[in-house]
């Protein structure tokens, strides 16, 4: 057996610490500061209705970044707090923001008609969200496709995540922003997609 010396060891140390850094910014966030799932979902696809009661489907949204997100309107917990952040992250990119659509798409379609839709994100900034509603079968099979799942809870309430899935002006799934997730980070990531 051989006997690691004095100089060895502290080389080890240091390829040892290298690893453990590389591992840490492990091909998932890649040269992104959050999440990267390119490759990982579909590319965006629906045909749903917006709250102006017009058919849209995802290529009405080619040409933009796209956020997408899944909740309800009688939400009185995540939903708000997280359209109340996205509104905030577009404030800080200024110009930028013109280049993004927000799409919320409801897990209550049996309630969520247009117009429940639009007052809820009026609140907001409704110029750069549209929410989107359509049968619950189309809505079950686009939030599969995106892994994403919800359950009714007592009373009105829904459990639902807090995900948002982000998708370049190509439609292709690019990032998942969540709430741990730096706002400085989302911003800067939004502002690179935008400008790709």
């Amino acid at each position: 057996m051989h006997r690691l010396n004095g100089a060895v060891l502290p080389s080890l140390f240091i390829v040892l610490a290298i690893a453990g850094a590389l591992l840490f910014l492990s091909p998932a966030r890649g040269e992104w500061r959050i999440q990267n799932i390119s490759g990982h979902l579909p590319k965006l696809s629906f045909a749903l209705v917006d709250d102006q009661g017009r058919a849209v489907s995802a290529n009405d949204y080619r040409g933009r970044v796209v956020l997408l997100y899944f909740g309800f309107a009688g939400c009185s917990a995540q939903c708000p707090i997280t359209m109340d952040r996205v509104t905030h992250l577009l404030a800080q990119m200024g110009q930028d923001a013109q280049g993004v659509r927000v799409l919320f798409v409801t897990i209550d379609p049996r309630h969520d008609k247009p117009q429940q839709l639009k007052s809820f994100l009026a609140a907001f900034s409704p110029r750069q969200m549209t929410g989107l509603t359509g049968d619950e079968l189309h809505i079950a099979t686009l939030a599969r496709a995106y892994r994403t799942a919800w359950r009714p809870d007592r009373g009105v309430d829904i459990s639902h995540g807090d995900t948002v899935y982000i998708f370049g002006r190509d439609g292709n799934a690019r990032l998942l922003l969540t709430p741990e997730d730096k706002d400085s980070d989302a911003v800067e990531a939004l502002r690179r997609l935008v400008n790709t």
